[in-house]
């Protein structure tokens, strides 16, 4: 079972960081840079980049497989909170670091 939850962290101002709660990586704090998804042989992948904030970074196939594995989770959450799943249409999108959509 994946266990983290969301911390504030002084290195990660414009990112949200996060906090692995139990097993061999219990206490390593990150975040995730950039994360996207393609497909390969009609497979989906998922692929990222992320900072070790507190704690020792594995650098294993393991421990990229766990953050993997968490990534996809944190999507899973955010689509059942809506029954219809997620709609994004142009007013998610800001220009700046506000807290309100951009005005076109």
């Amino acid at each position: 079972m994946l266990e983290y939850t969301y911390v504030n962290h002084p290195a990660s101002e414009k990112r949200q960081a996060i906090k692995i709660n139990t097993g061999e990586y219990e206490g390593i704090v990150f975040h995730y840079n950039q994360v996207s998804f393609y497909e390969e042989d009609d497979t989906p992948h998922v692929k990222f980049d992320y900072d070790i904030l507190s704690g020792d970074d594995p650098n294993t196939e393991e421990f990229t497989n766990l953050l993997g594995d968490i990534v996809v989770d944190i999507l899973e959450r955010e689509f059942k909170t809506a029954e219809q799943g997620v709609l994004v249409d142009e007013s998610d999108y800001r220009k700046d670091d506000t807290k309100q959509p951009s005005e076109e």
